[in-house]
């Protein structure tokens, strides 16, 4: 069974474009992606490890068909894309391209 997750069970990474804090998440693509390390009353994803890794799974929803998850008791904390807050994000993507 998955195991969802608080941010303040996981250690936090710091983004090298603004410095904020941050966590990485596997997408349902397989994608690494960044977190912001505090939960933010409007995100829209949750963590949960499933298969030792950690995952960002859209609030709500199954992250795999195949494995059943424990989901989130409303009121609990959400996370947010940094991507979505990073100032330099913009920068960032057209770099990467």
């Amino acid at each position: 069974m998955a195991v969802v997750h608080d941010a303040g069970e996981l250690m936090a990474d710091t983004c090298k474009i603004c410095g904020a804090a941050v966590l990485w998440a596997t997408t349902k693509n397989g994608k690494t992606t960044p977190l912001d390390a505090e939960p933010a009353e409007n995100g829209n994803l949750e963590l949960v490890t499933m298969g030792g890794k950690l995952h960002a799974v859209p609030a709500g929803k199954q992250p795999l068909n195949s494995e059943p998850v424990l989901f989130c008791e409303p009121g609990a904390k959400r996370y947010r894309s940094h991507f979505a807050t990073c100032p330099e994000a913009g920068d960032w993507r057209k770099r990467h391209r």
